[in-house]
């Protein structure tokens, strides 16, 4: 069975759902500024590895400078923060899509039983945030072998 539908319905719908992604694009941009205004802080993704002697930390922070990025310990919390500044393209640039986050970003993650707090370190490489964490000693799996008489 074949339907003869006039042409104007087709353009209607597809002016439709221009106007759909459009009025999207805009709440979408609208709620990032409000939530930049607001000083509001997104979290950022990690992954958290654990190995015999430490534990590997690593956040996805693709974009940021170092010298943006800010870690620190408090109450038993690891925090990672920072800012993913706006690029400077000069005033006569026009946006024509604007999806990427900018503004500030917090990330706290819990401390794992047994790290050892005075040995953190941290490296910076490839837009990946990489936090060792070695384990206290006495946290350590430890094997003791037994003699068989």
């Amino acid at each position: 069975m074949y339907y003869n539908f006039p042409r104007f319905m087709f353009d209607d719908v597809r002016e439709m759902r221009h106007l759909r992604g459009r009025l999207n694009e805009l709440f979408n941009e609208l709620f990032a500024q409000e939530a930049q205004q607001a000083d509001v802080a997104v979290q950022i993704p990690y992954d958290l590895v654990e190995e015999k002697d430490r534990y590997l930390l690593m956040f996805e922070i693709p974009g940021v400078k170092k010298e943006d990025v800010k870690l620190s310990v408090h109450d038993g919390q690891l925090v990672v923060s920072g800012e993913r500044k706006e690029p400077n393209l000069g005033d006569k640039v026009f946006w024509v899509r604007k999806e990427i986050f900018r503004g500030k970003f917090k990330r706290s993650v819990e401390l794992p039983e047994g790290a050892d707090v005075g040995k953190i370190s941290a490296e910076y490489r490839d837009g990946i945030l990489l936090v060792n964490i070695p384990k206290k000693v006495e946290a350590q799996e430890k094997e003791i072998q037994i003699n068989i008489e």
